[in-house]
């Protein structure tokens, strides 16, 4: 199903394409799987992403920023699961390279 613009996909499933309001294009690839995780880790994982990608098209391609981008790691931390990802400037793509759990939170620790 085509996406229009202005609508969100589901970022959970590799490929999906996120069509901000300003018609910038960014897909969410995963490298690892996620299908393990908690949904509502899930879910704030894709929010976390759709503002990054929101915010990456005011951003000139010749800041500083994006080398930085190109040379560092990035990550997010959310619900005691560390996830790994990098910003593709070129193919308007983040790409989630890892997901490890890191810490439980204290009411569901096994």
């Amino acid at each position: 199903m085509p996406i229009s613009r202005g609508e969100e996909a589901d970022p959970r499933r590799p490929g999906v394409l996120i069509t901000n309001l300003n018609g910038t294009r960014w897909t969410i690839e995963y490298d690892c799987r996620i299908d393990h995780i908690p949904a509502r880790t899930q879910d704030e994982l894709a929010g976390h992403l759709q503002v990054i990608s929101g915010s990456l098209p005011a951003i000139h391609s010749a800041s500083p920023f994006w080398e930085s981008m190109r040379n560092s790691g990035l990550r997010l931390e959310i619900d005691g699961w560390e996830f790994g990802y990098r910003l593709d400037e070129q193919a308007e793509r983040v790409l989630i390279l890892y997901a490890v759990r890191r810490s439980y939170p204290r009411e569901s620790a096994p």
